[in-house]
């Protein structure tokens, strides 16, 4: 999808209805990444790509957006908090720590629990701090839906105890765009209608 003329920094993010399914049947989105070239990012282009439902013959396409400034919320090793969280990143706690250990290593896995009435309304990151003040990006990260409340699991390529904090980033989505009737039946024309609405925080 080609975007143009958003503010500086908004964050993106497409999700798909009906439901698509990842590969172990959870349903989300399976893959979303800004599209690269040369393996720098291409100005302007986000893509994605779901496995879907069979039975599904046309989709709506949703694009969300968040033009907020980020809030941040530092978490210690164990997962609480010492500073008071602002609004945004509060509706992301408690969260807890473990770790996970692979051929490859020891993982420093952090899970995170949004509450019901917030579940799919923020976009959010989280990185982790080492001892010697290395930032470490997550080398993977999925979504578990419990009860209709979500628990973003999010791991990185350390030990535990090399963890000094993690580092939480939110904002909420503030604009909705749809393209409704995309046809899923190749060869098929899409008779596609687009709609836009303001979300409630």
């Amino acid at each position: 999808m080609k975007l143009d003329r958003l503010p500086a920094d908004t964050g993106v993010s497409m999700k798909i209805d009906p439901g698509a399914r990842d590969q172990r049947g959870a349903t989300g989105t399976w893959f979303s990444t800004r599209v690269t070239k040369n393996g720098q990012p291409v100005a302007g282009l986000i893509s994605a790509q779901w496995n879907l439902k069979p039975t599904a013959d046309a989709a709506t396409i949703r694009l969300l957006l968040a033009p907020d400034a980020k809030e941040t919320l530092d978490l210690e090793r164990d997962g609480s908090v010492t500073d008071e969280a602002g609004p945004t990143v509060r509706q992301f706690l408690p969260a807890s720590t473990s770790e996970q250990v692979w051929p490859s290593g020891k993982q420093a896995v952090l899970t995170l629990g949004i509450r019901a009435e917030a579940a799919g309304r923020y976009e959010w990151s989280v990185k982790a701090i080492d001892i010697n003040g290395k930032e470490y990006a997550s080398a993977f990260s999925s979504i578990v839906d419990v009860g209709g409340k979500e628990n973003p699991t999010v791991g990185f390529a350390l030990p535990l105890e090399q963890v000094s904090y993690f580092i939480l980033t939110a904002r909420p989505y503030r604009y909705e765009v749809t393209f409704t009737g995309v046809t899923l039946d190749m060869g098929k024309r899409s008779e596609v209608k687009g709609g836009l609405r303001e979300l409630q925080p």
